[in-house]
Protein backbone atom coordinates (compact mmCIF):
# COMPACT_ATOMS: atom_id res chain seq x y z
CA UNK A 1 0.00 0.00 0.00
CA UNK A 2 1.68 3.60 -0.88
CA UNK A 3 1.20 6.07 1.68
CA UNK A 4 0.68 9.12 0.29
CA UNK A 5 3.07 12.50 0.48
CA UNK A 6 5.22 10.09 2.30
CA UNK A 7 7.84 12.62 1.35
CA UNK A 8 6.11 15.45 2.89
CA UNK A 9 5.56 13.85 6.05
CA UNK A 10 9.41 13.27 5.97
CA UNK A 11 10.28 16.90 5.55
CA UNK A 12 7.73 17.99 8.36
CA UNK A 13 9.41 15.15 10.66
CA UNK A 14 12.70 16.71 9.82
CA UNK A 15 11.75 20.35 10.14
CA UNK A 16 10.35 19.57 13.88
CA UNK A 17 14.13 19.44 15.15
CA UNK A 18 15.54 22.70 12.95
CA UNK A 19 12.90 24.37 14.58
CA UNK A 20 14.00 23.11 18.25
CA UNK A 21 17.41 23.51 17.39
CA UNK A 22 17.75 26.99 16.17
CA UNK A 23 15.14 28.66 18.63
CA UNK A 24 17.63 27.33 21.08
CA UNK A 25 20.47 28.69 19.76
CA UNK A 26 18.90 31.99 18.83
CA UNK A 27 17.43 32.23 22.63
CA UNK A 28 20.97 31.57 23.41
CA UNK A 29 22.88 33.86 21.57
CA UNK A 30 20.53 36.39 20.93
CA UNK A 31 19.14 38.75 23.79
CA UNK A 32 15.59 39.56 22.30
CA UNK A 33 12.18 38.63 23.35
CA UNK A 34 10.96 35.53 23.22
CA UNK A 35 8.05 36.22 20.18
CA UNK A 36 11.46 38.28 18.11
CA UNK A 37 13.64 35.38 18.00
CA UNK A 38 10.82 32.80 17.50
CA UNK A 39 9.66 35.06 14.42
CA UNK A 40 13.55 35.25 13.49
CA UNK A 41 13.82 31.69 13.20
CA UNK A 42 10.49 30.72 11.60
CA UNK A 43 12.18 33.07 8.47
CA UNK A 44 15.13 31.56 8.89
CA UNK A 45 13.83 28.30 8.20
CA UNK A 46 11.12 29.14 5.30
CA UNK A 47 14.76 30.60 3.74
CA UNK A 48 16.97 27.75 4.42
CA UNK A 49 13.86 24.76 3.53
CA UNK A 50 13.68 26.83 0.33
CA UNK A 51 16.83 27.03 -0.24
CA UNK A 52 17.49 23.42 -0.77
CA UNK A 53 14.92 23.00 -3.11
CA UNK A 54 16.21 25.76 -4.58
CA UNK A 55 19.69 24.06 -4.53
CA UNK A 56 17.53 20.79 -6.08
CA UNK A 57 16.21 22.87 -9.19
CA UNK A 58 19.56 24.02 -10.27
CA UNK A 59 21.90 21.31 -9.48
CA UNK A 60 19.43 18.77 -11.27
CA UNK A 61 20.03 16.83 -8.43
CA UNK A 62 17.29 15.57 -6.66
CA UNK A 63 13.25 17.03 -6.91
CA UNK A 64 12.25 20.62 -7.04
CA UNK A 65 8.81 21.01 -4.71
CA UNK A 66 7.95 23.90 -2.73
CA UNK A 67 5.71 22.01 -0.73
CA UNK A 68 8.33 20.32 0.62
CA UNK A 69 9.76 23.60 1.92
CA UNK A 70 6.47 24.42 3.18
CA UNK A 71 6.28 20.85 5.11
CA UNK A 72 9.46 21.57 6.45
CA UNK A 73 8.47 25.13 7.80
CA UNK A 74 5.45 23.87 9.39
CA UNK A 75 7.20 20.76 11.05
CA UNK A 76 10.00 23.77 12.38
CA UNK A 77 6.78 26.02 13.42
CA UNK A 78 5.60 22.82 15.84
CA UNK A 79 9.36 22.58 16.94
CA UNK A 80 9.25 26.55 17.66
CA UNK A 81 6.42 26.61 19.74
CA UNK A 82 7.33 23.09 21.63
CA UNK A 83 10.62 25.55 22.92
CA UNK A 84 8.43 28.51 23.41
CA UNK A 85 5.42 26.73 25.81
CA UNK A 86 8.78 24.91 27.64
CA UNK A 87 10.35 28.39 28.46
CA UNK A 88 6.87 29.79 29.53
CA UNK A 89 6.25 26.96 31.53
CA UNK A 90 10.29 27.29 33.33
CA UNK A 91 9.59 30.94 34.16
Amino acid sequence: MKIPARDKWVHFITGIPMGIILQLLAMYYFSLAAATTAVLVFFMVALISYGFELISLVTKKGKYDLYDAVASTAGATLGIVFILILQYYKR
